[in-house]
């Protein structure tokens, strides 16, 4: 009795290549889409955060003179 597996063929691996690669660039394209539709909010939180970063570092770099 053979429990092992039979090896996959060439043709059956490139199926299944072929099969991933196809998953890969729908995902690929779904995550750009949404993407294009919040960039300029991802933006505006980067500026927002960045511009709370520099205030805060202005006002401790200010109390800590003394």
């Amino acid at each position: 009795m053979n429990t092992s597996p039979e090896p996959k063929t060439l043709i059956s691996r490139f199926v299944t290549a072929c099969v991933l690669f196809l998953v890969a660039v729908v995902a690929l394209m779904l995550a750009f889409d949404l993407l294009a539709k919040i960039w300029l909010w991802l933006v505006l939180i980067a500026v927002v955060a960045g511009v709370i970063a520099v205030a805060l570092w202005i006002v401790r770099r200010r109390q800590n003179r003394w």
